[in-house]
């Protein structure tokens, strides 16, 4: 994590597992709401046990806070006191593998980073092996870590175990200021000493995390971060109380709360503030010698008590003093002259909340890898199977990225049994646009329905989905694909899944138009003209130039706007080689002020080169025996088709000019085989796109640079 990166609004899937107790679970939340508040795209679910999530369920949370529950194998909350050390035994051996199964269950993506308490001992040692960096959060003061972690200087210094009535000054500490040692905690002292070594264990995998956190301001104990900073081989960060300071001025902007306004009233120092906390309990004979040694003394007090308000008040009648269930300790006035607590880790965070100004060093990820990329394909097999193939690439190269891949209910029905990787998972779009088997019949109503009819759908998708889409990748065709993803702060990758020069020639129509070439009619007798002024495109007839008359021209009108669109894209990806292309790849480089990618043929090369290394396939070795160009290619593709005349017809003329051929059949290969049986086919191979997909080519290193784009936090 670099505290000087400022993220981009991508998501990130963080997984925050506090330390069951409300004095690190509180800390943890409230970190947590911080973060989902400054990037919007940042996603967290919170771990608790089953009992805590009982205990603060119903609080306000932000929405992109889940909770996820580990079941109640430790001592409940109501009675862990009893026995503290049987409960810290219990959370470091009886949670580790429910936490993992927890992360087992987790819908995609995969956690980015796991916010661990220090005190959840094997968090990093999970982190580790899952290769998921942990970040430990310290909810005390950086001081009293520092105290623990230098207890060997307290024994060196013959000061481990003492006499409270000792006045000797404890001074050689890191980042505390010097202390008698009856005011330091007695961590060797019986009971006290079984407690620190069990927790002590914690500290030793402090150097494992990604990064420490500390919950105080870097100018209330400087020396003790810095001691921390020069100690540990990670980055420290001081992020100020983690208090809910949004939630508390947004609702108290208008109104003063009873003990507020009774605070406000008091001589400045003339109250004590008592709480109790959540974790220690008194006994009733305590309970009442403290409410009579208040009453006797005469003292003002602010007593905030968790449980037996009623009760409390009752006795305190006629005192000086007010109790609450409740308050709000931001903003508690000058009034306050001391503090009755058993906590005694964190004197900085009470004393000073009021009058002195927390600055926080943000929290800012580094690049952390983990990503889920909603694939949005245009309803085609020429435009989808690029798609998938480009999706199948991404999640071999990168073992953390995960995809939702998109289509319409009819076409998982095509291709929902093809074999796809594990983290490539399919959602769909309901059928409200005309049927791939007959969307020829009528193309530019086709387009109209995908234009106009997918995009609600797909935002309800987003809206469903188990975790945010960290990018989308669109298919440029989908004109509405990027003004989504601006709307919802998500990047969007535009893929065109056709050449880039023929792109270049849709974008640069308006230079057509200035040299009378667009639009323009078949009969005309420009159609004989040389067009050589399309960046990236070869001199070449108009005829030759099909968008430019008749029904062509009424879908590209249509299109058109799409390339407008393209301005608001992030990436742009062409599946070409830059050795095929380079003027016209060079030109989009120098048009948009973004990155732009030939990722290579995305044709499924992995998968049928897996098995295939040591036997050639039938049609290849007949291939291999015919002469060189001597072989005629055909394939019909997926979207326009021929009547049984027209087939019949292209059959009599292939069988009747006795070429060699290969035929690519979809649908009727046995009666085609039939037909023309004793003829036969052949494809050739390109040499440039090998060396351009091949491992240190073009193309393959392009690949890398978009996975490493879409997984940065900058």
């Amino acid at each position: 994590m670099d505290p000087n990166e400022s993220p981009p609004n991508q998501f990130r899937h963080v997984v925050a597992m506090p330390y069951p107790g409300r004095g690190h679970i509180n800390p943890m939340m409230n970190l947590c709401k911080r973060l989902v508040r400054r990037y919007p795209n940042l996603h967290v679910t919170f771990v608790v046990t089953e009992e805590w999530l009982g205990f603060i369920g119903p609080d306000p949370k932000p929405d992109r806070i889940h909770f996820s529950t580990l079941p109640n194998l430790i001592p409940s909350e109501l009675v862990r006191a009893k026995d503290f050390i049987g409960f810290i035994d219990a959370v470091y051996t009886r949670l580790e593998e429910p936490f993992e199964k927890l992360l087992d269950s987790l819908n995609s993506p995969p956690p980015s980073v796991i916010f661990a308490d220090t005190y959840v001992i094997w968090a990093v040692r999970v982190g580790r092996k899952r290769n998921i960096p942990v970040v430990s959060l310290w909810t005390m003061s950086a001081t009293i870590l520092s105290f623990f972690l230098h207890s060997d200087l307290l024994i060196s210094h013959g000061h481990a175990l003492f006499e409270p009535s000792e006045e000797e000054v404890v001074d050689y500490v890191p980042g505390l200021s010097p202390t008698k040692l009856r005011d330091l905690p007695p961590i060797f002292d019986g009971y006290s000493d079984r407690v620190f070594k069990t927790a002590k264990l914690c500290f030793d995998e402090l150097p494992g995390a990604r990064s420490l956190l500390f919950t105080t301001a870097y100018e209330l104990e400087h020396k003790a971060i810095d001691a921390f900073t020069s100690k540990l081989d990670i980055p420290v960060y001081a992020i100020g109380p983690v208090i809910p300071f949004e939630e508390l001025s947004v609702q108290n902007d208008n109104k003063e709360p009873n003990y507020i306004q009774w605070l406000e009233e008091q001589p400045e120092g003339s109250v004590l503030y008592i709480s109790q906390g959540s974790f220690l309990s008194v006994s009733e004979a305590q309970m009442e010698e403290i409410v009579k040694g208040l009453r006797e003394s005469g003292v003002r007090f602010l007593w905030v008590a968790r449980g037996g308000e009623l009760k409390l008040k009752e006795a305190l009648e006629g005192s000086l003093g007010v109790v609450v269930s409740w308050c709000d300790q931001l903003r508690l006035s000058s009034a306050l002259c001391s503090f009755l607590s058993p906590h005694f880790s964190h004197p900085q965070s009470h004393s000073n909340q009021k009058h002195v100004p927390h600055p926080m060093n943000p929290i800012k990820p580094q690049p952390l890898g983990v990503r889920h990329v909603v694939a949005m394909p245009w309803p085609g097999r020429g435009h989808i199977n690029p798609m998938l193939n480009l999706c199948k690439s991404l999640v071999r190269r990168d073992p953390n990225l995960t995809v939702t891949f998109v289509v319409t209910e009819e076409w998982l029905g095509f291709i929902g049994s093809d074999p796809k990787p594990n983290r490539i998972h399919f959602a769909t779009l309901p059928n409200i646009i005309p049927s791939e088997l007959v969307r020829a019949n009528d193309f530019i109503a086709f387009i109209d329905a995908v234009l106009t009819r997918l995009e609600e759908p797909f935002e309800q998708l987003l809206d469903r989905l188990n975790s945010p889409s960290t990018a989308i990748i669109a298919d440029t065709y989908i004109i509405w694909a990027v003004r989504v993803g601006t709307k919802r702060n998500i990047p969007v990758a535009s893929f065109w899944t056709t050449s880039a020069t023929i792109l270049s020639l849709f974008i640069n129509s308006d230079l057509l138009a200035s040299h009378g070439h667009f639009p323009i009619e078949p009969s005309e007798s420009k159609l004989d003209e040389i067009v050589d002024y399309i960046p990236g495109l070869s001199p070449t007839r108009l005829s030759d130039l099909q968008i430019l008359h008749g029904y062509s021209h009424q879908v590209f009108n249509i299109f058109k706007k799409s390339f407008g669109e393209l301005y608001k894209a992030k990436y742009l990806l062409f599946p070409s080689a830059y050795e095929l292309e380079p003027k016209a790849i060079d030109f989009f480089t120098s048009k948009f002020d973004f990155p732009v990618y030939s990722t290579g043929p995305l044709i499924p090369l992995e998968e049928l080169s897996v098995g295939n290394e040591n036997r050639e396939l039938d049609y290849f070795k007949w291939l291999d025996e015919q002469p060189e160009s001597s072989v005629l290619y055909i394939s019909q593709g997926s979207f326009l088709s021929v009547s049984e005349a027209q087939m019949e017809e292209i059959v009599v003329g292939v069988r009747e000019a006795g070429v060699k051929f290969f035929w690519v059949a979809r649908g009727g290969e046995l009666k085609l085989k039939e037909a023309l049986e004793s003829s036969l086919g052949v494809v050739v191979s390109c040499e440039i796109c090998r060396g351009a997909v091949a491992k240190g080519g073009s193309s393959d290193a392009n690949i890398d640079a978009f996975i490493k784009d879409i997984t940065k936090i900058v």
